[in-house]
């Protein structure tokens, strides 16, 4: 539970203001829109500040940025006393009670649920005294006009376990504070009055509270028991340090609650880390009903004993007295209470392992202490929102960039023949990774402002190599529905995203995995409305299993093979029109060969316009077949004669094969079956059957389409029509084309989402002379291989060298019971089934040596037939630590016991696939 949900007309219009907010990634980025919030109008600034408040409410998925956002909103509000509509009660609901309530500072709020309010106005000395009223009253604390930042953030915080603290403003406009008063109860005294078990749902309560705090960057700084109050459906509320009684006013924490680095330097300010602990002793006294180090009365006593590193009494054994805390817990409250910081459970990590913990809670659903209609609210149309923010936002795409002259003559020298590139990629393998990271932004960089091929080239190599994604490709994360797939393939599974019209494709597949992001070279930096638009990726991390997730355009008319069907012929020649257009942009821009067409790769725009997936994007596109059919059905488009060895020749048969598709509504070739010599190899060079008024559900050609179709699909290449030829093919066609004008697909929400490099240009000059002064090497492998050769058995130092940050892994668990046992170590299926870890014996110290050379080299392959290497984490005690190493899991076993399954047909293309001095034991299938 992490806040109140969106009204039900909200979710998509608050996804969507979410997703533009997240570009505020940044505490400068966060003081760039406080400085840009002075210009607006009193009007503006009220909008913009809703948003923020807005934008930090239940199921955010950007929590990377909603601590940036928060601080936005806190410097805004502070500077302009500016409070969010929605969390501002109307001045005109607020009236006296009774004469002698109106003395005493009480008040009621009318509304459909009408409650009483007392006012405590702040006093010379700035302390606030509240005197006892009955339930369902509210605080109210009134500031002058520079009010403070840390209650205008709590009064922005919206949480079930926070409580919550409201705006009003007087009559002559003084900002006050209201929250609602509860019950004077003891959470000590009810949780020894709750079963044992019972007393953990309150730790729980606190512990979402203080997980909420902690993402967006807010210490609380006093958690005691006295800053935790009781709801009336039982819930424990996290209160702020204003909201507690006068006897807990100060700042500093009990000796009891205060962690060693606080008792050594009274100086320290609060920190995560000082909470983590607070929230241990708190869980102590609540579960055992035992103050922390209960048996010692003198605070320098306890002083001493926890600078000592001493830790509380475990309760209820060994005569201790107090109730017994279970072994899960009290595991737990000393990984809060490590001594080193560093070593201290977070906050996320605390909440996995609670919730973990099987605990029924049956208590009442939290409700809101206000009605709705006592508050301002806010209703807005959202264009105006997202004026006033995108106002403040400024993005400013990464192509704005100026790259230093001096700096583009460089690059130019390293790209001038292909030889050059070639060593230079792989050069780039010897940077470190934040040298690697400023290399491919400024790359992408010098492609974005101008296309250059030879730069784009390096660019494509340098990302293979290094798998290194430029900053401007990625995007913040857009939120989905992980239970709702709209389609799945055999490379990805895609989803609807929340706010956005588009879709994001989850990769499941490690080869569309290692391929789509390298093409993304070319395909980030595309523009034609007749090519897929690329919209960013983004990594996930579910179950702690790393995945890329890429966002293209929501289509709602599919693919070209299920549209074109739909339309009489006549209406399917502007579709073949806009494939040539497409193609052609491809061929002549990036003077590549992208890989042939198919009728499911082809897709139609919601206008009816062609999109091509091309340049990678194909990968997201090849729906739910089996990895037979599917090839079968691609081979009728792209098995050109033998005698065909350019690659653009190639795309162009299949261009024909494409349009023979989309006029006939037959694919090509359909009189033979799967197996047929003609669709797998074609060595005859055999062209598509021209159907006839005798053929059946197929629809005839004239004699301009075939004319067409037989110059892609010419028997000779030296006959073959350039794209430029067949593009004056159909404008002498004379096609009658009355759909829409295409649309834009990339809007200004979408860009806000692209993330803004900031290259540091110094150091991407320092990365260019290194690669340029760098021993050029050929191949890679054949260089990690010769220095791990020369491995010592005592000699760790190239482990350090080339297994780097980026397979360092963390978080990964898996189940305890292997599924397989063997010398070096046992095998394990993750948490998440798709991934498998291998737990390591200790090894001898004869077998240390080359099981680390195996080790980097397995690192360091790409093939998309050998098992990808995920990374490597390590557990255990710190004097005897244990290696495990993370791969994808193989559902379907090794070679030998899948192969005999199948028929000897069917074996044949696993054999083809596989190296042939590979051991079968050891080949993985999918």
């Amino acid at each position: 539970m992490d806040s109140h949900p969106p009204a039900a007309n909200e979710p998509d219009t608050l996804a969507s203001l979410q997703l533009l907010l997240s570009q505020i990634d940044s505490a400068s980025r966060a003081q760039e829109v406080a400085n840009k919030a002075n210009g607006l109008s009193g009007e503006e600034t009220q909008i913009l500040v809703d948003a923020l408040s807005a934008s930090l409410d239940k199921d955010n998925a950007f929590t990377r940025s909603q601590a940036h956002v928060c601080l936005a909103l806190v410097k805004i509000a502070s500077a302009t006393n500016f409070v969010s509509r929605c969390r501002t009660i109307k001045s005109e609901n607020l009236t006296p009670s009774t004469s002698d309530d109106e003395s005493l500072g009480i008040f009621t709020i009318t509304g459909q649920m009408p409650c009483q309010v007392k006012v405590v106005r702040q006093s010379q000395d700035k302390s606030s005294a509240v005197s006892g009223s009955p339930e369902d009253a509210v605080y109210a604390a009134q500031y002058p006009q520079g009010c403070s930042e840390e209650l205008i953030r709590w009064a922005h915080l919206t949480h079930p376990n926070i409580l919550p603290l409201y705006a009003t403003f007087s009559e002559h406009n003084n900002l006050g504070f209201v929250s609602p008063r509860l019950p004077e109860i003891s959470i000590r005294g009810h949780a020894q009055r709750l079963p044992k078990e019972r007393r953990l749902l309150l730790i729980l309560d606190v512990t979402d509270s203080l997980a909420y705090l902690h993402r967006l960057n807010i210490v609380h700084g006093r958690l005691t028991p006295e800053a935790v109050l009781l709801s009336s459906e039982g819930r424990a509320l996290l209160a702020g340090p204003k909201a507690t009684s006068e006897a807990e006013a100060s700042n500093s924490l009990p000796v009891r609650y205060s962690a060693p680095e606080v008792l050594e330097d009274e100086n320290i300010r609060p920190t995560k880390a000082v909470d983590i602990w607070s929230f241990a002793c708190f869980s102590y006294e609540v579960l055992s009903g035992k103050v922390p180090f209960f048996q010692l009365s003198k605070d320098s006593r306890i002083t001493l004993a926890i600078t000592r590193e001493d830790k509380p009494l475990r309760p209820g054994l060994e005569g201790v007295d107090g109730d017994e805390i279970i072994d899960e817990i009290w595991r737990l409250l000393l990984l809060c209470w490590e001594y080193e910081v560093g070593d201290r459970a977070d906050c996320s990590r605390v909440q996995e392992m609670l919730t973990n913990l099987s605990v029924q809670d049956d208590r009442p659903m939290p409700q809101s202490p206000l009605s709705s209609d006592a508050l301002d609210g806010c209703t807005i149309a959202t264009e105006r929102i997202k004026t006033v923010v995108n106002k403040v936002l400024g993005f400013e795409p990464p192509s704005t960039l100026q790259i230093p002259e001096h700096l583009h003559s460089t690059l130019f020298t390293l790209v001038d023949d292909a030889d050059k590139r070639s060593a230079r990629a792989a050069a780039a393998n010897k940077l470190s990774p934040g040298e690697t990271q400023v290399l491919v932004d400024i790359l992408d960089l010098v492609v974005a402002n101008s296309i250059h091929l030879p730069t784009a080239r390096l660019l494509f190599d340098t990302m293979g190599s290094t798998h290194t994604i430029p900053h401007s490709h990625k995007i913040n994360r857009v939120q989905y529905d992980p239970d709702v797939p709209i389609a799945e393939g055999r490379y990805v599974k895609a989803y609807k995203g929340r706010g956005l019209n588009v879709r994001v494709n989850v990769v499941t597949s490690s080869l569309a995995a290692a391929r789509i992001p390298k093409w993304c070279s070319y395909w980030a930096n595309s523009s034609h409305p007749n090519v897929l638009p690329f919209y960013g990726m983004f990594h996930e991390i579910s179950n702690e299993a790393p995945r890329i997730c890429v966002i293209s355009p929501l289509l709602e008319n599919g693919s070209l093979n299920k549209y074109a069907p739909t339309l009489p012929q006549k209406s399917r020649f502007p579709l073949v029109s806009d494939i040539v257009n497409g193609f052609a942009y491809l061929h002549n821009t990036w003077d590549v060969s992208p890989g042939g067409l198919d009728g499911e790769t082809v897709l139609i725009s919601n206008v009816g316009r062609v999109i091509i997936a091309s340049l990678g994007s194909d990968y997201l596109f090849t729906e739910g077949r089996s990895p037979g059919s599917y090839l079968s059905y691609y081979w009728r488009f792209n098995r050109s004669p033998p005698s065909y060895q350019n690659n653009k020749k190639i795309d162009v048969w299949s261009l024909g094969c494409v349009c023979y598709e989309v006029l006939t509504r037959k694919v090509p070739y359909y009189q033979y079956p799967d197996d047929h010599e003609v669709v797998t190899r074609n060595s005859k060079a055999e062209l598509p059957k021209r159907p006839d008024r005798s053929d059946d559900d197929i629809d005839e050609i004239d004699d301009r389409a075939w004319d067409l179709i037989t110059k892609c699909c010419a028997q000779n290449p030296d006959d073959q029509a350039s794209l430029s030829q067949i593009q004056e093919m159909l404008a002498d066609f004379g096609l009658e084309d009355n759909r829409p004008t295409a649309k834009p697909l990339v809007g200004p929400e979408v860009l806000a989402l692209r993330s803004r490099p900031e290259i540091d240009f110094d150091q991407a000059e320092s990365a260019l002379g290194k690669i340029q002064a760098i021993k050029l090497i050929q191949n890679r492998t054949k260089d990690v291989a010769e220095t791990v050769a020369e491995l010592e058995s005592s000699d760790i130092r190239p482990v350090v060298d080339f297994l780097d940050q980026r397979y360092e892994l963390k978080g990964v668990k898996y189940r305890p019971k292997p599924i397989a046992e063997g010398g070096f170590g046992n095998v394990h299926q993750g948490v998440d089934p798709s991934m498998c870890v291998k737990v390591m014996k200790r090894l001898d110290p004869d077998a240390l040596t080359p099981w680390i050379k195996e080790l980097i080299l397995w690192a360091h392959s790409s093939h998309p037939n050998v098992l990808p290497f995920y990374g490597v984490f390590v557990q255990g005690a710190k004097g005897s630590p244990q290696t495990c190493l993370v791969s994808p899991f193989m559902k379907n076993g090794n070679l030998r016991d899948y192969a005999p399954r199948l028929s000897q047909k069917s074996r044949l293309p696993l054999v083809s696939y596989c190296l042939s001095f590979m051991n079968p034991n050891v080949i993985r299938l999918p």
